[in-house]
């Protein structure tokens, strides 16, 4: 998945809120999630890096912040 599609893609599904640096599900990709719910989890290993998982992607949260999120 391309940089731009993976922007496109968390526009679509994810609010982020600069204020905490949380993302927030709008439309979630999997039947346990709910919309409203905070997206990610911690990493393998207690790596401290929260993961968030887009179409079977896992993606790293500070990629995702890093896609344009902080308003720069």
């Amino acid at each position: 998945m391309q940089i731009f599609e993976l922007r496109e893609r968390v526009l679509d599904l994810l609010e982020y809120d600069p204020v905490d640096g949380s993302f927030t599900w709008i439309r979630p990709t999997h039947p346990r999630i709910k919309p409203g719910q905070l997206a990610g989890s911690v990493g393998e290993n207690n790596n401290r890096y929260v993961r968030i998982k887009i179409d079977g992607v896992t993606c790293a949260f500070r990629g995702i912040v890093s896609a344009d999120f902080r308003g720069s």
